[in-house]
């Protein structure tokens, strides 16, 4: 009988703990402008080593249309700079905690290995802890060395749900990644 009551007690804390992180996700994805509203830094830091100036923009993709980006492409023509990649990420809710996951970081040829990536992706973990999400998620695959190397140098480690930490399950050819950044 005490065991029932310890389960329903454990149920009733992931039940709240789903709750709390499902409301968190829902809150983060309300904010129109992350950047903007989460008084994330900007500034550009003296380890990228790139001579252009860089600047960072912050948009929804259910908030753009074909129109927006057609005019963000003509506009990026008529001042003759190019994009240097980009990062796609949304938040999620995995098991009972609210991440951050990010979906891809892609960086054209001439402007990796100049910090840009390691850049943006000190921009998803601020947004992360300023909306108290878990952690920042993702998934590389397992022949993407470099990537990998990348991660690895900026602290990211494999996180408890990649399937390589199950016995029993089939090999996969990626792995499941993860920074925390709980206060």
């Amino acid at each position: 009988m005490r065991k029932h009551c310890i389960k329903s007690k454990n149920g009733g804390l992931i039940s709240y703990k789903k709750s709390k992180a499902k409301e968190l996700v829902n809150n983060a994805n309300k904010i129109s402008c992350l950047i903007k509203e989460l008084n994330i830094s900007l500034e550009i830091p003296d380890y990228l080593n790139v001579n252009n100036t860089i600047t960072i923009e912050c948009i929804k993709a259910s908030k753009t249309d074909v129109a927006i980006i057609d005019e963000l492409m003509q506009l990026l023509q008529e001042n003759m700079q190019s994009i240097a990649g980009f990062v796609s990420f949304r938040f999620e809710c995995e098991e009972e905690y609210p991440v951050l996951y990010c979906y891809e970081i892609q960086l054209y040829p001439q402007f990796r290995h100049l910090h840009v990536g390691t850049f943006l992706m000190n921009i998803l973990l601020s947004i992360s802890l300023a909306l108290n999400m878990h952690r920042v998620m993702l998934t590389v695959f397992k022949s993407n060395k470099s990537a990998i190397k990348f991660f690895e140098k900026l602290g990211f480690e494999t996180d408890v749900t990649d399937p390589s930490m199950f016995k029993g399950v089939k090999t996969v050819d990626y792995r499941i990644l993860s920074k925390l950044t709980v206060k």
